[in-house]
């Protein structure tokens, strides 16, 4: 006798057992299926309900054993007679309304957002709330010791460029590394000085110019003899100007002393260019300072733009002044320019 429920075609509960069990899955699986068992053409009996109808087991289950039309394998529990025809069904899942899928769908996607979200957001800088940027004073950990600094460039791959003076430094981020720093009066007046030095510049194509500087000194006439006055000028003609490395010598604080005139000295003369032999020649002594400028690296803050020179105080420079044999006069002086001593790095240029 067949009994059909919920799509399952009735068979006795010792048959499907077997199947189950022959397939690995536990009978207890499947107690919990909407399945109406009863009595099978050809398979056990059970004792019948006081209605006569066959015993009935009512569950709810998570799976089937499967469908199919034969049983998957050799009978290994019980010596029973194969039955010769068996059905079991697949009982289908139950499907949500569109308006559920879609309310499922829509915090699944909100979910994946947020998660994406939390993996792309930068993390914040440990210790340091806000970024420094060009101009800011800083304070800057650098061979063992804190020293005052500007940025000259903000942050970038996570390192900054500071000045110290005309000194450039990489500095990492992070509080180790770098802090703000507050000005004193006199640093706040050097930086603004710096600032209106840079505001203005001299400009054009000038050799001067080119080095934030005024222009070398000019003579248009060489041909009176030398006295106080014209021996200042000549020499400052005959020294200012780019040297052989480049670098742009100008001079202030110039005094000249001329000796009285003296006929020429081979052994003291003899390297002056073109020298007139003929001429009397004049010893002078005197002072100046020298400046030795290097063309500006612009880009690097106020201060690296016009501190571009080393400064060299001469207080006792001699020299001579001579004629050359095309009639121009000049003036020479040295003193000790390369003695560290009296040299003062990162000056402004004379303008």
């Amino acid at each position: 006798m067949h009994v059909a429920h919920a799509g399952i075609q009735a068979v006795s509960v010792a048959p499907i057992m077997e199947e189950c069990q022959c397939e690995g899955y536990p009978f207890t699986q499947i107690e919990q299926s909407s399945l109406r068992l009863s009595l099978h053409d050809g398979g056990e009996t059970a004792p019948r309900t006081q209605g006569g109808e066959p015993p009935a087991i009512r569950r709810t289950a998570a799976y089937s054993c499967y469908s199919r039309t034969t049983p998957p394998c050799p009978r290994t529990v019980s010596n029973r007679p194969r039955l010769p025809f068996t059905t079991m069904t697949r009982i289908a899942p139950r499907r949500d309304s569109p308006e559920i899928f879609m309310k499922k769908l829509t915090v699944w996607i909100s979910s994946i957002f947020v998660l994406g979200l939390g993996f792309c957001a930068p993390k914040p800088m440990q210790g340091q709330s806000a970024l420094f940027k060009l101009g800011d004073s800083v304070e800057v950990q650098y061979a063992g010791k804190w020293v005052t600094g500007v940025v000259t460039k903000g942050l970038e791959s996570g390192t900054y460029v500071v000045n110290h003076g005309s000194q450039i430094m990489y500095i990492n981020e992070g509080p180790a590394n770098i802090r703000a720093h507050q000005m004193t009066p006199e640093e706040k007046a050097a930086t603004d000085k710096s600032a209106q030095a840079f505001a203005s510049r001299p400009t054009g194509t000038g050799i001067g110019a080119q080095y934030g500087a005024r222009e070398p000194m000019t003579c248009k006439s060489r041909t009176a003899s030398p006295a106080t006055a014209t021996a200042r000028q000549y020499l400052l003609c005959d020294m200012e100007g780019v040297d052989g490395f480049g670098n742009l010598l100008l001079y202030t604080d110039v005094t000249v002393q001329l000796a009285a005139p003296r006929p020429f000295n081979y052994n003291l003369d003899s390297g002056r260019s073109q020298i007139d032999a003929r001429a009397p020649v004049y010893d002078i002594r005197g002072a100046f300072k020298e400046y030795q400028c290097g063309k500006p690296i612009l880009g690097g803050g106020a201060y690296t733009a016009t501190h571009n020179c080393n400064l060299y105080d001469q207080p006792q420079a001699a020299g001579t002044c001579y004629r050359d044999t095309f009639g121009d006069w000049h003036c020479l002086m040295t003193g000790s320019r390369l003695a560290s001593s009296n040299q003062v790095r990162e000056q402004m240029p004379p303008r």
